[in-house]
């Protein structure tokens, strides 16, 4: 069953921003005795360049009916406005103090792709080094393949753990990515799963199939459904199970977006199929909170014309590029591996994301001008 509550957990944190409009709150409410309860608050923070600099989240305590003190992750920027390091805490209630989580180091080419993201661990006595991504990319700027490494605490030395590739159609847009592990055994990689995508005429994602590498053949996994409105935003995502004794898809969970006149998102809300009852089913309710008035950096005006939501997500995240500017994208999770990327000419872009774990990501948009960095959360 599908619910916010696992945000609390470790990967619970923060949202950055969903629309051209840089949100400040948003309030995530879940679905309890016919009536939305609090569950959890985001709020970010910005400096006078629009950078994100603070991300503080809150949990909902229902005995006392107050905000209660949950995670924050501090950004120390570089000078072009890449993220140079970030890091995260939790609040200690028995201390009364914030505490160190991770923290998250990068590095990047001249084009301001990302090369490595560093995750390290507070042990106690200082940071350990605990994951490492390596990132390879073709002549056009894409990215092929992503490496993920991890410490061996016998020998402190990193070693291969993952690894994904991903393969584009002509027109540039991401046709397949396969993800692998490392097989210390057989000494090789070994496929675990898979995601191929389907576009309409006007290259908006319509479809998204992954699949599970399972005795030596690929079997279905998942499905995601988008439907569109006029305005040519997202207002449906729909996803499928596959149930392999029925041999069919089954309806288990939706979102249903609303937008505001300018067209950044309302609302999201999430619903569950209830099979036994033959309905939808209301979960969780996500309400962003805009300012009046928000950041401009000549520099990075063109990202500033990006609507990206919903944040935190379900299976898809909608970015739409008013500008009619050429960016690319890149996700990374919280360990440091990418497990996304697109080079994306026109001006709308759906991203399915069905197939990733939940907890936090980071999403990498950027142009040949500039780029932002921001943190996703998903959540089932």
């Amino acid at each position: 069953m599908k619910s916010i509550i696992y945000i609390f957990l470790f990967s619970i944190c923060f949202s950055i921003q969903v629309t051209a409009q840089k949100y400040t709150t948003l309030l995530v409410e879940t679905w309890a005795n016919s009536n939305w309860k609090n569950s959890m608050r985001m709020t970010n923070t910005f400096d006078s360049n629009g950078n994100l600099t603070k991300e503080v989240s809150d949990s909902w305590n229902l005995t006392s009916s107050v905000w209660e003190n949950s995670l924050v992750t501090n950004h120390t920027l570089n000078s072009n406005s890449t993220v140079n390091f970030s890091i995260t805490q939790s609040w200690d209630k028995d201390m009364g103090m914030w505490v160190n989580l991770y923290k998250m180091i990068y590095t990047y080419d001249a084009s301001k792709n990302v090369l490595t993201q560093k995750t390290q661990m507070d042990m106690g006595a200082g940071w350990a080094d605990f994951t490492m991504t390596t990132n390879t990319y073709n002549a056009n700027g894409q990215l092929i393949k992503s490496l993920g490494q991890a410490m061996d605490l016998l020998t402190m030395q990193m070693k291969d753990a993952n690894q994904t590739t991903y393969s584009y159609n002509a027109d540039g847009t991401e046709n397949q990515s396969v993800s692998q592990e490392w097989n210390s055994t057989s000494a090789a990689w070994k496929n675990s799963m898979r995601s191929t995508n389907t576009y309409n005429a006007s290259k908006k994602l319509t479809l998204v199939l992954t699949e599970d590498f399972t005795a030596d053949v690929w079997v279905n996994d998942t499905k995601s459904i988008l439907s569109y409105n006029t305005n040519g935003l997202v207002s449906e995502a729909l996803y499928q199970d596959w149930d392999a004794t029925a041999a069919a898809w089954v309806d288990t969970d939706k979102d249903i977006f609303t937008y505001n006149a300018n067209g950044s998102v309302n609302q999201m809300t999430v619903m569950e199929w209830k099979k036994d009852q033959s309905k939808w089913e209301n979960q969780s309710r996500l309400t962003y909170t805009y300012p009046i008035a928000t950041f401009v950096n000549p520099a990075i005006a063109d990202l500033d014309q990006l609507q990206i939501f919903p944040n935190p997500f379900n299976n898809v995240i909608t970015i739409e590029n008013t500008s009619l500017k050429e960016f690319n994208l890149q996700i990374y999770d919280a360990n440091g591996q990418l497990v996304k990327s697109i080079e994306n000419e026109h001006p709308f872009s759906t991203i399915n994301l069905a197939s990733l774990s939940n907890g936090v990501y980071f999403l990498k948009v950027f142009t040949p001008e500039s780029q932002k960095v921001l943190k996703l959360l998903k959540y089932d």
